[in-house]
């Protein structure tokens, strides 16, 4: 059957072990005691404050201005947490262990371990802290590591935008460059035959002449119309007239006549007097009318050659300044890629000198002086914060108290389980 123990069983293991208990919980503070007192060294903590001044959001960068180009006078946004993360930095470490004479004592890692940041709930202030058995030194260190941090994040800053100027300095020279070549290549092109001012020139005096021929032209067929309209007038009269005239003229109407047939016929002219004489005569109104038609066919000839010919005019004048167009939008797109290339490099050039301007102003300030301060520096400390001795003798009697329980509870089981138990025997609760 299982065994079982009862509470009370546990209780009078204690109580028969209550002496191996108190003498071993005893002993554990007792050389506890000895060696927070006389054994270990007393150790002294000293703290250096640094403020960290956040800067301003900085404002947006100007319209036009690249992000890329603006972020070269941008100094980092860096939080509290980021500089502390940098007050063990190993650069900071060494120069601060040449500066206190203390390669030879520690390694950098032995030193880093020496050294411990606070931050402050609520606040923008960073505790540097260092412990060490000489308080003089402990303050030495904490001190000095506060200062080659502000150096540090200084001489970062510094060495950003001095690299920021020279990268500007380089690009202010390669666009002044660029001024002076797009230069040359506009001068080059303007010296070219048939450059956009002339061929613009031309274009305007060949659409002008154009307008003035298509006007002329509108005139020529209004006067065609108006010409054609007469010319059928005048034929359909020239039609409607008879060409000859027939007349029926007595002899005695006409002495020269009476006279001629008196003398062919014998009589005497009173004789002759009673007859007529038929006669066939040009119609002058007639010949007018042709006059006319042919003149007015003349003149619609001449208006239809007119016509054509300023149209076929027309014609070549039109792929003339076709011809030109075409021309004129190949130079013209060559000149303002020319123009375009010549202000852009403008435009850069004076951007990059006011960045650069922005970055040699930058760089004659203490960028890490003006986000960290030395707020207070780290003083002797009096007092020492190690070892811990009433924490020290509290935790060893726990220990001990732990240990010696577990040591009474293993004997008084080792002692029960040596011997079997007899048959019959049960164990009650």
């Amino acid at each position: 059957m299982e065994e079982e123990i009862s509470l009370r069983d546990m209780i009078e293991v204690l109580l028969r072990g209550k002496v191996t208990i108190a003498v071993i919980t005893a002993a554990a503070v007792l050389v506890a005691g000895v060696l927070s007192f006389f054994v270990l060294p007393p150790t002294y903590e000293a703290v250096a404050t640094v403020m960290v001044n956040q800067p301003a959001q900085q404002a947006p960068p100007e319209q036009g201005t690249p992000e890329f180009l603006a972020s070269l006078t941008r100094l980092p946004q860096m939080t509290i947490a980021t500089y502390a993360a940098q007050v063990k930095n190993p650069v900071i470490l060494k120069k601060v262990l040449e500066q206190l004479e203390l390669q030879e004592k520690y390694t950098i890692a032995q030193f880093a371990n020496k050294i411990s940041v606070g931050t402050p709930k609520d606040t923008n202030l960073m505790e540097i802290k260092v412990e060490d058995e000489d308080p003089q030194l402990a303050a030495n260190i904490a001190n000095a590591v506060a200062s080659e941090l502000v150096s540090f994040v200084s001489d970062m800053n510094q060495q950003r935008v001095s690299m920021s100027a020279r990268m500007l300095k380089n690009q202010i020279a390669a666009e002044d460059q660029s001024i002076a070549q797009g230069a040359e290549e506009l001068k080059s092109f303007l010296k070219q035959p048939q450059s956009v001012t002339e061929l613009q020139a031309d274009l305007d005096a060949k659409l002008k002449l154009l307008t003035n021929l298509k006007a002329q032209a509108a005139a020529a067929r209004i006067d065609l119309a108006g010409a054609q309209a007469g010319l059928a007038a005048a034929e359909e009269a020239l039609a409607n007239t008879l060409p000859v005239i027939k007349t029926n003229k007595s002899l005695a109407d006409d002495s020269f006549l009476s006279q001629v047939a008196a003398a062919a016929s014998g009589k005497s002219p009173a004789a002759l007097g009673g007859l007529k004489m038929e006669s066939e005569e040009p119609n002058k109104a007639y010949m007018a009318l042709q006059e006319d038609v042919a003149t007015r066919r003349a003149a619609v000839a001449s208006l239809r050659n007119q016509i054509a010919a300023t149209e076929a005019t027309i014609s070549s004048l039109q792929n003339d300044i076709q011809d030109i167009q075409v021309k004129l939008v190949d130079k013209q797109l060559k000149y303002d890629q020319l123009q375009q290339k010549i202000d852009t490099a403008r435009q850069n050039y004076k951007l990059y000198n006011s960045k650069y301007a922005e970055a040699l102003s930058a760089s004659s300030l203490s960028a890490g002086e003006a986000n960290l301060m030395l707020l207070s520096q780290a003083y002797i400390p009096r007092r020492p914060v190690g070892p811990r001795k009433m924490l020290n003798m509290a935790v060893a009697g726990v220990l001990g108290l732990m240990v010696s329980v577990f040591l009474v509870f293993f004997q008084e089981y080792w002692r029960t389980s040596a011997a079997p138990p007899t048959r019959g025997q049960v164990s009650t609760s």
